[in-house]
């Protein structure tokens, strides 16, 4: 038998070069199994190792102080409809609408001032899906749906500084760093998981009806041993007196039924929402704009300011809002369907031009509106007429307390005792306002107290033919009968008769003037309301000691400032 000979491979030979070959498609096959599995990681990061996957949040937001950052990136500003991941941040500067939409039907409201992270939102189907989320500072409004809206085992948390809050199905809750107040909730309530001092790792159940404090002074509770159930508290009305809770409800009031985020319509579409009035920049010269329009049969919530409003059977509706006086007016309207999710939204701004007017009072006593009165009594009383529809009178900045909304007639004690009477010069400005809160214009008087003199019984008036016609005279400010002045102080003066006791001007008795005196002044004032601009008529009468006219001059200036 012939020996059995090693087979060699000859370089050259062709059965080497076979061979060879197969070298650089085993290399390739090594090249194509690493790229397979980079790709199958990538997926799997995606579905988390179970069957499901990581679903998007929808930000629902009209508001430029809302913004995003994106997996660690700077903050910029948010647009609406667009959809956050782990890793990504919201965050409120200020009042805001910023709403966040989940996988089951769950909603979250942004409170000013509001930062939140959104750490896991996974929807799984053999296994717990999970909504955890970081609210680093402010508050927020969560509503989650009932339990039969998502069948599946959900698990869903906010995390705070101070605790993990666990939020069942069927929630209305109030979440912030330092207070957890529950509305509603099914089952016993929110688990409240404490993350602070002593009482770290401590579970607390805050039930419908319920809230838990923990502020700095309940923690400092917490660190000393008291019971953490001690801290809960029975809800009151004033969380549905927050503007934030009560506009909350009503925005996420149909937050109850499941709707995956990128279905239904976008949320700037309007073809469901058609305002009819008022239009985009129009004035509106009243108290009240009326909002109208139409919705298709898509719509089941509209929101006018947040606030919800009925629809009549063929679609339409017409609600009143008020119009602040002499300002503008943001009206914000948003139709949803079933689900919650925005079917439009439309912006109007209007500008109030209206001003309400309110007819001024008039004064009666002691003087006439404009008057001045001298007088050494140290007390007076004003008196005058209210018009109709008066809710009350204000003389200066005090509101009378007596007067009765819609009585005609009022009264005022001015009284050195209660120190609204001061020796000099007392100018009372007086005003009527309505119902609504407007206000007249003033009229006014001044009283002069000389509280220096004795009141002395003046004689009797008398309504007699001039004793001593032409006795009477101007000198100034220009002399004769009229004159065109430009300062808002000025001096009349003039003579007279050395018979004259008194001389007055319009009502006003001069009370610097002495008896017997041939030369005479007086001072016409803006600010006293006896000087005003155009004409001003002043009629100046001379009197004897008896009370007998003695001359009767007009005077007039006229004011041109």
């Amino acid at each position: 038998m012939l020996p059995r000979h090693r087979r060699r491979i000859y370089l050259g030979t062709t059965d080497y070069q076979s061979r060879a070959s197969v070298i650089p498609r085993v290399l390739m096959g090594g090249v194509v199994v690493i790229v397979l599995w980079y790709v199958i990681s990538i997926v799997l990061s995606f579905f988390d190792g179970s069957i499901g996957t990581r679903s998007s949040v929808v930000l629902d937001t009209s508001s430029e102080s809302v913004e995003v950052a994106l997996q660690g990136e700077d903050w910029q500003r948010a647009s609406n409809g667009i959809r956050l991941y782990p890793d990504d941040a919201i965050s409120s500067k200020s009042a805001s609408d910023a709403v966040l939409r989940y996988f089951d039907g769950s909603r979250a409201r942004l409170d000013a001032n509001t930062e939140m992270h959104i750490v896991e939102s996974d929807e799984r189907t053999e296994a717990s899906s999970s909504i955890i989320q970081e609210l680093r500072s402010g508050r927020l409004w969560i509503r989650t749906p009932d339990a039969t809206s998502y069948t599946g085992s959900i698990i869903r948390t906010v995390e705070t500084e101070y605790a993990s809050v666990s939020i069942p199905s069927g929630a209305s809750a109030l979440v912030s760093p330092e207070l957890i107040h529950v509305l509603s909730a099914d089952g016993q309530g929110l688990s409240v998981t404490l993350l602070t001092g002593s009482a770290e790792g401590k579970t607390v159940i805050v039930g419908e009806g319920q809230f838990l404090s923990l502020s700095a002074e309940k923690r400092s509770l917490l660190d000393s041993g008291v019971d953490p159930y001690t801290l809960r508290d029975p809800a009151t009305t004033e969380l549905l007196r927050d503007p934030f809770v009560s506009s909350s409800l009503a925005m996420l009031a149909k937050a109850t039924t499941v709707q995956a985020p990128n279905e239904g319509a976008d949320s700037t579409d309007t073809d469901d929402l058609v305002i009819s009035s008022p239009e985009e920049g129009s004035s509106i010269n009243g108290k009240t704009v009326s909002v109208t329009g139409t919705t298709t049969d898509r719509v089941a919530l509209l929101l006018i300011q947040g606030q919800e409003v009925g629809i009549d059977s063929d679609g339409s509706f017409d609600v009143e809002l008020s119009v602040p006086e002499g300002e503008s007016l943001l009206i914000r309207i948003e139709a949803q369907d079933a689900q919650g999710v925005p079917l439009g939204l439309i912006e109007r701004s209007v500008k109030s031009t209206w001003k309400a007017f309110v007819e001024p009072v008039r004064i009666t006593a002691p003087v006439g509106s404009g008057g001045t009165f001298v007088t050494a009594l140290r007390e007076i009383e004003l008196a005058g007429e209210a018009p109709a529809g008066t809710a009350q009178i204000r003389v200066n900045d005090y509101n009378l307390q007596l007067f009765q909304a819609g009585a005609r007639t009022w009264s005022y004690l001015a009284s050195e005792a209660l120190g609204n009477l001061k020796p000099g010069a007392n100018t009372f400005n007086v005003y009527a306002v309505d119902a609504s809160g407007n206000v007249s214009a003033g009229r006014s008087i001044v009283i002069q107290l000389n509280a220096t003199e004795t009141p002395v019984e003046a004689p009797p008036l008398k309504q007699n033919t001039p004793i001593e016609p032409g006795s009477l005279r101007v000198t100034g400010p220009a002399a004769g009968t009229q004159a065109t002045v430009t300062q808002n102080d000025v001096l009349l003066e003039g003579l007279t008769s050395p018979l004259t006791a008194s001389i007055s001007i319009n009502g006003y008795t001069l009370s610097l003037y002495t008896a017997g005196k041939t030369t005479w002044n007086y001072i016409a004032n803006t600010e006293f309301g006896t000087l005003k601009r155009g004409r001003n008529t002043y009629r100046i009468v001379s009197r004897n000691a008896s009370g007998e006219i003695l001359d009767v001059l007009e005077y007039v200036m006229t004011y041109e400032p």
